[in-house]
């Protein structure tokens, strides 16, 4: 029995069935009930406190240009309930990252040996450290998130932003799980051995062999594909073989009027939604310059694709001129859906429910 059924057998219902009288319990409790009523609200897609640089070295360019990691500072500071579960993503090609004249970023140079593997590796076993210490639990499983939904605490959904890891040693796909990873995006910004990012020139016209080698490993290990930063072609053929929904974490339709290479087409949302998976809406300064914009962009993203099949996926902490950068700012975005017309219900299988239940199907 969870607290809503629990209370429901002791307290009188009033006509919301979300709210509870506040003559029955005492006052330091209402909003806590309250917030328990609303979500699980989940991240789709973060790097909060911008974890890639948890158990970063002193030598490391990105700690001279950025610091340390404060993921745990983020985490701590993130409003439970009603969030349940934050993605934590490392970056599998930030060793070869550098920032373009644009302020975009772009692969600058090829890795050394082993490279991808050892960063990986640092960025992982430093996020799973860290975590460990803050005494916040891994998302292992849907039914990870209900209980910290329940109990009014958070778990990170471990994810690994590019695939580049794998490049030379493929058989690290299959520690991935054991690792605690349960979200997977095949290419970044720079073309690996699997897949074609959107951003650079074609090199594979969508799934190489080995990328295809690779969605299967994935699928059978019951983790979660994404797509995000990959080519239309490559969407296509993740779809035709993958024997799981997948997601795009963190993206947007294009401008009717504009054009960029990391949105989306309505054809490619309504592919991956067709095959039972989500888009994640994401507050980018690509097409948002406030709040009102971000909830513009994804009521259309709703008229696309359906209100099941929409999420948030913030990219938190390493987005583009963020329009939303604090997590207590979802209450503004769940307000404000409501004000333009979405009912409470759907607007929590957009800020959660719609990622429990693609979890639960493809992760367990």
């Amino acid at each position: 029995m969870n607290s809503n059924e629990f209370l429901a057998t002791r307290c009188h219902r009033t006509e919301d069935p979300t709210s509870f009288p506040t003559n029955v319990l005492p006052s330091r409790y209402v909003a806590i009930m309250n917030s328990l009523s609303r979500g699980p609200w989940i991240d789709l897609h973060a790097h909060p406190g911008r974890c890639f640089l948890e158990g970063n070295t002193p030598e490391s360019p990105w700690r001279a240009l950025l610091g340390d990691s404060v993921c745990g500072e983020v985490l701590k500071n993130v409003p439970t309930p009603p969030f349940a579960a934050i993605s934590v993503s490392s970056v599998s090609d930030l060793a070869v990252l550098g920032v373009t004249p644009d302020g975009g970023l772009a692969a600058v140079r090829p890795f050394e040996e082993g490279e991808a593997y050892r960063d990986h590796r640092r960025q992982v076993d430093g996020v799973v450290s860290m975590l460990a210490t803050e005494r916040i639990a891994l998302a292992r499983c849907a039914a990870d998130i209900t209980r910290a939904h329940e109990s009014g605490e958070l778990v990170a959904i471990l994810s690994c932003e590019g695939a580049d890891f794998a490049e030379s040693l493929f058989d690290s796909v299959f520690e991935l799980r054991d690792l605690g990873v349960r979200i997977v995006t095949l290419v970044h910004y720079r073309a690996n051995a699997f897949a074609d990012p959107q951003t650079e020139p074609e090199r594979h016209g969508g799934l190489s062999d080995d990328g295809r080698r690779l969605v299967h490993a994935l699928n059978h290990q019951n983790i979660l594909i994404d797509l995000a930063h990959a080519t239309l072609a490559t969407t296509r053929d993740v779809l035709e073989i993958s024997t799981a929904p997948i997601v795009i974490s963190h993206t947007h339709l294009q401008p009717r009027n504009a054009d960029h290479a990391r949105l989306i087409s309505r054809e490619h949302a309504r592919i991956v939604a067709d095959a039972g998976g989500l888009i994640g809406a994401w507050p980018s300064g690509l097409t948002s310059t406030t709040l009102d914009d971000f909830v513009s962009e994804v009521l259309r993203l709703v008229d696309t694709v359906g209100v099941e099949h929409v999420a948030v996926g913030t990219d938190m902490d390493a987005n583009y001129r963020p329009v939303l950068d604090h997590y207590d700012q979802f209450g503004d975005v769940n307000d404000r859906l409501v004000a333009r017309g979405l009912h409470q219900h759907e607007v929590e299988r957009i800020l959660g429910t719609n990622v429990l239940e693609l979890f639960r199907a493809v992760c367990g």
